[in-house]
């Protein structure tokens, strides 16, 4: 199982309620799929075996490449993602920029994940199955919630805050 967060805005309640929840469950595997906002987030994940995408606020590269590689390791913050896990082919990316409509119009790829627009979205274009897990941060009218994807029986969950 795999979860998916995005857009924690610099968060760290929501984020780390999230990463207890997703620990409580025995997922090991946590996708960011950007907007991150700050060393403090990055922290969280510890023990995770956690891929980051940078979003459109995350604006100190080297602060949170530092931060990812130490928590992490070396190559897991990127501006997108191509990842096998579990014999599956994933995409990840923001969703911000010109690489999201390549990625949608890829052949090669099981599940594309992003975040960028706060709205929780499931959807298929042909094979494909694209996802974005909603927003754990932004603004206070917007729902807070994150994403748990049984790649191996192509189930997701939405968990809502």
């Amino acid at each position: 199982m795999i979860g998916i967060v995005s857009d924690t805005h610099g968060n760290t309640d929501n984020a780390a309620e999230a990463l207890d929840l997703l620990r409580d469950r025995g997922v090991e595997t946590v996708i960011h799929c950007g907007d991150i906002g700050g060393v403090s987030v990055v922290e969280l994940f510890a023990g995770f075996d956690a891929w980051f995408v940078l979003g459109n606020v995350d604006r100190d590269y080297q602060l949170l490449a530092d931060a990812v590689r130490n928590v992490c390791g070396a190559g897991r913050l990127a501006q997108t993602h191509r990842l096998e896990i579990g014999g599956k082919r994933f995409a990840v990316c923001h969703g911000h920029t010109e690489e999201f409509s390549r990625f949608r119009k890829a052949r090669d790829i099981d599940y594309l994940l992003y975040g960028h627009t706060h709205h929780r979205k499931n959807e298929r274009v042909g094979e494909m199955r694209m996802i974005n897990p909603g927003a754990l941060g932004g603004l206070p009218r917007q729902s807070r919630s994150f994403a748990i994807l049984d790649e191996q029986n192509d189930k997701l969950e939405v968990v809502e805050l």
